[in-house]
């Protein structure tokens, strides 16, 4: 099976038989919704280029959170001197995003 078939295969079971989407991913705070939907849906391009690779790291993130019972909850961006200020400080949410067990 060629590596295009092979991730459109990959995609479109992944959510317990149903195609992976934003919606059901325990990383989707990550990323901006429409595109990765839409790279999702592509999956299976052979023209898919360097993005194949994105993919693979998208992927690789989602199976990790998966096998650990994580996800990713979002703490609020803080401008660079701000986050470096809250950073020395120990304040919470200086680091976003962040796992959390499930």
């Amino acid at each position: 099976m060629a590596r295009a078939e092979a991730r459109a295969a990959f995609v479109a079971r992944l959510d317990d038989g149903a195609p992976l989407r934003y919606d059901a991913m325990r990383s989707a705070p990550l990323y901006k919704r429409d595109r990765l939907n839409s790279l999702l849906e592509r999956a299976g391009d052979r023209d898919l280029g360097a993005r194949a690779a994105l993919l693979g790291r998208i992927l690789t993130v989602e199976l990790a959170l998966r096998t650990v019972d994580a996800g990713v909850d979002w703490a609020p961006r803080l401008t660079a001197r701000e986050g470096s200020r809250a950073a020395r400080a120990g304040e919470p949410g200086s680091h976003a995003p962040r796992a959390v067990a499930g």
